[in-house]
């Protein structure tokens, strides 16, 4: 996401080497990671995580993998996740802590 890299200054490299389900290590990936999850609103300004939005971009799961229970799964994920930031967390230390909960969490139930 251009957006994303310009605003935080990531290099073109590491932004390309950020996989998913992969916690950003570094703090310009903890804040590219914050960007996105801001352009793509899954989290609110404050970076409290915005579940309608979560449930809505997963819903293509369901016609992707109909036979699985595997959107059921990751919106557990999503609620489990949701409750380890504070309201008003620094966005870069709020996206790192997703994702560590993410990758934590989905190899328990996924």
């Amino acid at each position: 996401m251009d957006l994303c890299k310009n605003k935080t200054g990531i290099s073109d490299e590491a932004a390309k080497n950020l996989k998913p389900h992969q916690v950003p290590q570094t703090h310009d990936e903890q804040c590219y990671l914050a960007c996105i999850n801001h352009e793509l609103e899954t989290v609110f300004p404050n970076n409290t995580m915005n579940l309608e939005r979560i449930k809505h971009l997963y819903t293509g799961l369901k016609t992707i993998y109909p036979d699985s229970d595997i959107y059921e799964k990751s919106i557990k994920v999503a609620e489990i996740c949701a409750t380890k930031v504070t309201a008003n967390s620094d966005d870069c230390a709020a996206a790192k802590i997703y994702a560590e909960c993410y990758v934590d969490e989905a190899n328990k139930v996924l």
